[in-house]
């Protein structure tokens, strides 16, 4: 009987603990890795470029998705409205956050058709802890990926 209550006693004693942590933001929610995969692809059709990017159920604290073009290339819309643009580069970033689960689209029109040999693009995941994953975008599918940390 004393070592049944004994373990009991180890057993309430951890949870406590553990509720404790949780509390204090020390441990977060475990996660499970199909809850964090990501999936993306852009599309060039003429002058318009879609980015098509899948947030996965426990979404990431900000997505950033860069676009590179070939410097100078003139944009003449982009919803949502891109945060920064180097023409003499072609680097355009979006900087998202709060994004839900579900799938994103970032859509980008240039004043004219570009090589689509000279374009990609990438997108950067950060979590809650401060952590990133980097992935290439490319216009074929991405091959579904885990995206590090909660």
């Amino acid at each position: 009987m004393k070592q049944y209550r004994a373990k009991n006693s180890v057993r309430l004693a951890s949870l406590l603990l553990l509720a404790l942590l949780i509390s204090q933001g020390i441990a977060g929610p475990i996660c499970l890795a199909e809850e964090r995969q990501v999936a993306g692809r852009y599309k060039v059709s003429g002058n318009t470029i879609l980015h098509t990017i899948t947030i996965p159920a426990q979404p990431p604290v900000a997505v950033i998705v860069v676009q590179y073009l070939p410097p100078g290339t003139p944009i003449t819309s982009a919803d949502p409205a891109y945060s920064s643009y180097d023409q003499t580069t072609g680097e355009v970033k979006w900087l998202l956050k709060g994004v839900s689960p579900g799938v994103l689209q970032i859509r980008l029109t240039l004043a004219h058709e570009v090589n689509k040999d000279k374009i990609r693009a990438e997108a950067l995941f950060k979590d809650a802890l401060g952590g990133s994953s980097t992935y290439a975008l490319s216009p074929q599918p991405m091959k579904r990926k885990t995206v590090e940390g909660c």
